[in-house]
């Protein structure tokens, strides 16, 4: 018989849930919120905010120039070694640090031309990782107006 938490080998992914309560129905509705992220196998905790709204939502920006002021609290099993912010699945902001836990408030300033999702991964010294549901950004047709120098609204 194969059990493998008898090898020294990791172990498989973990789904963190950030559900109100601990509750079969508050489980569920978290879940289909899409509250949740993941890990390697480790119990890393991860907190991450996009103008307020939690991951998994999804934001319809009125004002092109809008900025997107993320919050971000992690902590690790192991020392954490870096963490990215990624828009789009491009890399917008990396942060190294050598503790255990992490807290920064940034802000991404450059001007939104449609549809974004913005996503967090956390990399351990240890080799563990957490990567956060996207926060998916939409500029609403009313905010396509505010691009210096233009004066139309746009249409999809």
């Amino acid at each position: 018989t194969y059990f493998p938490w008898r090898k020294k080998t990791r172990r498989g992914a973990l789904m963190a849930v950030l559900a109100p309560e601990l509750t079969r129905q508050a489980l569920w509705e978290a879940m289909r919120q899409r509250r949740v992220y993941a890990t390697t196998g480790t119990r890393i905790l991860l907190d991450f905010t996009l103008n307020g709204a939690l991951m998994g939502d999804a934001v319809k920006v009125l004002d092109c120039t809008q900025q997107k002021g993320m919050r971000i609290q992690a902590h690790g099993t192991a020392p954490l070694e870096r963490v990215d912010v990624f828009r789009s699945n491009e890399l917008l902001r990396s942060f190294t640090t050598a503790s255990w836990d992490f807290e920064v408030d940034c802000v991404d300033e450059e001007y939104s031309t449609g549809e974004d999702f913005y996503q967090v991964r956390i990399l351990q010294k240890d080799g563990h990782r957490c990567w956060s549901t996207p926060i998916w950004v939409d500029l609403a047709v009313e905010g396509r107006v505010n691009f210096p120098g233009q004066e139309k609204t746009w249409r999809r």
